[in-house]
């Protein structure tokens, strides 16, 4: 299967029941912009795709390695993580800092909070 249409499928089913543009809203992207990669017509930007990866569970490598149907790498430790997260210019953390509160949010929401 090709990435776009992985991506797609993928997409989908972060979507879920949203409409695509309730979705966009909840990205930050365009409608257009999940319509084209839902119809496999474009591919999201590194900053989008790392966005997919954390509402999905992926790494951004995670991610992009399993739309090139390669090995998802081995999850780093923790401690290489935290160091990773403070040497990151303030544009890059907080990009961690969403990523950490959306999936924060998406916790308590299934667990009904």
């Amino acid at each position: 299967m090709r990435s776009k249409e992985k991506l797609a499928e993928l997409i989908r089913h972060l979507r879920g029941d949203q409409s695509q543009r309730a979705f966009a809203k909840t990205l930050g992207v365009s409608f257009a912009s999940v319509q084209s990669w839902e119809n496999g017509d474009a591919m999201p930007s590194t900053e989008n795709l790392s966005i997919i990866a954390s509402k999905s569970g992926y790494t951004l490598q995670g991610l992009i390695a399993f739309l090139e149907d390669k090995p998802i790498p081995k999850n780093a430790s923790i401690d290489e993580i935290v160091m990773q997260i403070k040497s990151l210019p303030l544009k890059q953390l907080a990009l961690v800092e969403r990523a950490v509160g959306d999936r924060l949010m998406a916790i308590a929401e299934s667990a009904g909070r």
